[in-house]
């Protein structure tokens, strides 16, 4: 091969490079990948300072919360009516599960040392089942205006963890009666949950830290003095944040969508409208996921038929 044959060679060999060089990146400006986009201020408060006096928009994140109440019973065993001389107060104990949910406004948003919150679209399940009879009672308290109390500590708005007060109103419950107040004492912390682009900062990438509560601990007690049937009880009520599904809940209330891994906000005349979900709209549209997913967590089959879910009168 001469020395002309050899350039020629040489020059087919680079302008081939070129070529697969720019296909290369013809072909990364034009790929696209799948990405979650959610909007900041649906998950922490936000200000309007264009109108007199602001106006603050409030920020929530779902939370979901499961555990046990262990009661100790106390039950009078009428045998032949109510005649004292006839009856035993018999002593035992049950192991209900119990699962919160509820849309938490924005702790990193707090400014005091101590806040007092509103608790959302909350509701409070107590389970019980006879996996005998292949049957189960799901006792519904939705929780209207339910306040929390938060601190910060002196670090305010940078703290990382803090503690949880609520005091949950009493109910009835078809066993056990009357619930009396239940205060729960527990703690809040922040966490990375999940990384996507912000639509309400220019699409700009950011891992998603939010503080929402983590534990709450207390007793309940119970009281039902019917003629022929009284019974009283004491337990623990022990609730943790259940990660898995929580997260499970804020990405409901963002989108999958696509984007370009080239794309410039001056050349993309055409974006893509995405729509995201506040945490109300999530905890109404996801009820039945919720539901299915306290089944699973209480190990109701879903062959079982005889499924009671309601809501108790007052006391």
């Amino acid at each position: 091969m001469d020395v002309f044959q050899k350039s020629k060679t040489k020059k087919e060999g680079e302008k081939m490079k070129k070529i697969l060089a720019m296909f290369v990146v013809c072909m990364t400006v034009a790929s696209t990948f799948a990405a979650i986009t959610y909007k900041s201020s649906y998950f922490v408060d936000t200000t309007d300072k264009t109108v007199t006096p602001p106006v603050v928009t409030l920020g929530y994140t779902p939370v979901f919360m499961r555990g046990n109440w262990k009661p100790a019973i106390w039950e009078m065993d009428y045998k032949d009516g109510a005649a004292l001389k006839d009856c035993n107060l018999v002593k035992g104990k049950d192991n209900m599960q119990v699962f919160l949910v509820f849309c938490q406004p924005c702790i990193m948003c707090i400014d005091k040392c101590e806040e007092s919150l509103t608790l959302t679209d909350a509701t409070l399940y107590i389970v019980e089942k006879d996996s005998k009879k292949k049957l189960a009672d799901i006792t519904v308290y939705p929780l209207v205006n339910q306040k929390i109390t938060v601190t910060t500590g002196n670090k305010l708005k940078e703290a990382t963890k803090g503690e949880v007060l609520i005091s949950i109103n009493g109910a009835n419950q078809d066993t056990f009666g009357a619930i009396s107040h239940i205060p729960l004492f527990g703690a809040w912390n922040r966490k990375n949950w999940f990384t996507g682009y912000d639509a309400d900062s220019n699409n700009a990438k950011f891992t998603v830290k939010l503080s929402t509560i983590q534990k709450l601990d207390g007793t309940v007690s119970t009281a039902k003095n019917d003629p022929l049937d009284k019974l009283w009880s004491c337990g623990t009520l022990s609730l943790r944040r259940d990660d898995s599904f929580t997260k499970t809940l804020m990405l409901k209330m963002t989108v999958d969508s696509k984007v370009s891994s080239g794309s410039n906000p001056f050349e993309d005349c055409d974006p893509e409208e995405v729509t995201v979900k506040p945490c109300a709209t999530v905890m109404s549209a996801g009820q039945s996921d919720i539901e299915a997913y306290i089944k699973k967590k209480a190990g109701i089959p879903s062959s079982w038929t005889d499924v009671d879910w309601h809501v108790p009168s007052t006391p």
